[in-house]
């Protein structure tokens, strides 16, 4: 197995050098995080240690909205419909006075 693992993050790897080469522009891997939907937790370590990159957890957050986790529960949406109830009641109260 894990022969087929160094072949995988091999060929990421090298996809990402040709990404080098071509844009002039690198990754920094020590900076970088990994993140895998439907693998399990003990794969996605393997493959960071061997980029030498750290695992994202799951749910998180990407351009302010969550990634991840149950849309159909109301944990999910209970942070964005807080912020939005705040900016309501905000603008709400300057319209009125």
């Amino acid at each position: 197995m894990m022969s087929r693992t160094r072949f995988v993050v091999g060929g990421f790897k090298s996809v990402l050098r040709s990404y080098k080469v071509i844009s002039d522009l690198r990754v920094n891997f020590h900076r970088s995080c990994l993140g895998v939907i439907a693998v399990e937790d003990n794969m996605v370590s393997r493959y960071a240690r061997l980029m030498n990159c750290t695992t994202l957890k799951l749910p998180l957050k990407y351009l302010g909205l969550l990634i991840g986790g149950n849309a159909r529960k109301e944990e999910f949406w209970r942070l964005e419909l807080n912020k939005i109830k705040k900016k309501f009641s905000s603008w709400w109260q300057k319209k009125l006075s």
